[in-house]
């Protein structure tokens, strides 16, 4: 939660991420990562790398440095981070199971 900036997979992490506004560097570790990737771009909630094959210390040491010297950018990052997810996937998960097992809802 102290965290500026994070350096991660575009996988379920993301959305933790979000939840915390914060901004991410993504390195695509699987082909199920890539709309992920894309989505979180586009929102400017993160910055992609690329392929991990294709990535190095290098490059993401330069997006890492381009970043820390624009801290407006950052932070518009964190606050699209944030606008994408409220933190309560949780409870509407937990209230469809108890639906489920009350007999309210569908299989």
């Amino acid at each position: 939660a102290a965290a500026d900036l994070a350096i991660g997979a575009p996988g379920s992490a993301s959305w933790e991420r979000c939840t915390l506004g914060l901004p991410a560097v993504l390195v695509v570790l699987a082909d199920n990562q890539v709309r992920v990737a894309h989505a979180l771009t586009d929102a400017g909630a993160a910055v992609t790398a690329g392929w991990h094959a294709n990535v190095t210390a290098a490059s993401i040491g330069r997006m890492v440095s381009d970043l820390m010297a624009d801290p407006a950018r950052v932070a518009g990052m964190a606050e699209a981070a944030a606008a994408l997810t409220d933190g309560r996937g949780t409870e509407r998960v937990v209230r469809v199971i108890e639906d489920l097992v009350e007999g309210r809802g569908e299989a």
